[in-house]
């Protein structure tokens, strides 16, 4: 077994943990998770062995990415807490991680995150983590990424006929893409392509049948004139195969880029249905849209905006959506591939990111975490300003909590903090105890279930029209910490 899949089944035991706790309930959610996550990473050594025929130097691609990677986390690593030997445990690994790959590519990495949604944090990791360890895993999994453009390609170019050393075309190029792309659409990871499947069959279905099919096309072709353009001309020689494996790798980004777009646009229409100051829309609000506006983007059903962590309560019969932990939950991925989900950019993780910059460690005094916090600025807030005398106390309570004067950056507290200053950029902090859903309980995104029906949308239209309840601005407060606090949902 290679080191990069030591790696991996490394992740996914310590993953599968994360579902456990002193319960029955948690005992089965844990090993239902880990059943599932077992499949996952029997796939990726199947994946790694079809990478080997392919002749890939797969563990040489991995080191070679790895100083690069190095650097970029090391900030983020010299923040975390360390044991006696320099090492962060395993839910310290999780969190650099997951907030790596987010702020790099937006992609909610599948063998960081719980397939089952339950977002917990990792649990043992009795051994410990170094710098040098954090930079292989992100190494290995870019790899697969990439491998996976690789592998996509090559089933491309054998349903054409092309060779890896063909001279490049227009012609060529327009069919190869289009076969990538068709593979692309086809597949999934219950129905992976092989050589049996017939590509003229798929093509068929795939271009009469999937809209999203020409607007890849269109972006491919668009990014394929802009390396033509601007390459220099040593590329311009280029084979067909290394020309389209540029433009393939390059759409791949630009999907990412598209995505933060639409997630743009979906928060603005959420923020002029607003309570102001508050980060929640009114469920009505929500649904309100339903039967009369198009288009209308907010369907989802109060069971599944639940379980998203996305649903308010606080207020009697009249519900609201927190905006914020809508937007970055899952209900708002786009199918990216077996390895990762193209998920809206979390924009609280910039703000926490620049507040690490200023205090330069893992913990800070009440006044000098202030000072630095009233100097971020975000989307919806300026900066410089003056931090209430409610939070100004709530990092006093933080910090004598702690018993040793100072609060910590990473726990659930200081999140719950930053979601009352930032309410349209960071999430509310769910405890993990109240969040945590078994796998036959959850609801998959895309099934009926996750849709709410014209008669539960009308029915509470009606019952909250007839309360006329005004809702408040003011936010809710917990008093639960928790180290490394990430909610995945």
């Amino acid at each position: 077994m290679s080191a990069a899949v030591h790696y991996i089944l490394l992740c996914t035991y310590l993953a599968s943990l994360a579902s456990a706790g002193n319960n029955l309930r948690g005992h089965r959610a844990a090993k239902e998770a880990l059943a599932e996550k077992e499949d996952l990473l029997a796939e990726s050594e199947r994946f790694i062995h079809r990478l080997e025929q392919f002749g890939m130097g797969y563990e040489e691609a991995v080191r070679a990415r790895m100083h690069l990677l190095e650097v970029a986390l090391q900030q983020s690593f010299k923040l975390a807490p360390k044991d006696e030997r320099g090492l962060v445990d395993s839910k310290a690994a999780r969190y650099i991680l997951h907030h790596f790959f987010v702020q790099r590519h937006q992609w909610h990495v599948n063998l960081l995150e719980d397939q089952e949604g339950i977002g917990n944090t990792l649990q043992g990791g009795g051994n410990g983590f170094n710098l040098r360890d954090l930079a292989h895993f992100a190494a290995t999994v870019e790899q697969l990424v990439h491998a996976e453009n690789i592998e996509r390609l090559q089933y491309a170019f054998d349903a054409l006929g092309f060779s890896r050393e063909q001279q490049r075309s227009d012609e060529a190029v327009e069919q190869a893409l289009e076969a990538y792309f068709v593979i692309f659409l086809a597949s999934n990871p219950q129905r992976p392509w092989t050589r049996q499947r017939s590509y003229p069959k798929a093509r068929r279905m795939i271009t009469h049948g999937m809209p999203t099919f020409n607007s890849s096309i269109v972006v491919a072709r668009e990014v394929a004139n802009i390396i033509s353009e601007t390459r220099g001309p040593e590329f311009k020689l280029a084979s067909l195969w290394k020309f389209c494996l540029e433009v393939v790798e390059q759409v791949a980004e630009s999907f990412g880029r598209e995505h933060k777009r639409d997630c743009q646009d979906l928060k603005s229409q959420l923020m002029k249905m607003e309570t102001p100051g508050s980060g929640r829309v009114p469920l009505d609000a929500f649904w309100g849209g339903m039967f009369h506006t198009t288009p209308w983007y907010f369907y989802e059903s109060e069971p599944y905006l639940k379980q998203l962590g996305a649903l308010g309560e606080e207020q009697g019969l009249s519900k609201t959506v927190r905006i914020t932990n809508y937007l970055y939950s899952s209900a708002n991925c786009a199918s990216g591939t077996q390895h990762y989900q193209l998920c809206c950019p979390n924009e609280c993780q910039g703000i926490l990111s620049d507040i690490e910059g200023r205090i330069g460690a893992p913990a800070a005094t009440p006044r000098r975490l202030a000072d630095a916090v009233q100097q971020v600025k975000s989307s919806t807030v300026s900066a410089p300003r003056q931090l209430s005398a409610r939070l100004l106390k709530r990092l006093d309570e933080i910090a004598a909590r702690h018993g040793n004067g100072e609060v910590p950056l990473h726990g659930r507290l200081f999140a719950q903090l930053l979601h009352h200053e930032y309410p349209l950029e960071c999430p509310y902090p769910h405890p993990q105890t109240n969040s945590s859903f078994s796998a036959s309980e959850r609801i998959r995104p895309g099934t009926m279930a996750a849709f709410a029906s014209r008669d539960v949308v009308v029915d509470y239209l009606e019952k909250v029209s007839s309360q006329a309840e005004e809702l408040s601005s003011e936010l809710p407060w917990s008093e639960e910490e928790e180290p490394y606090h990430l909610q995945i949902v």
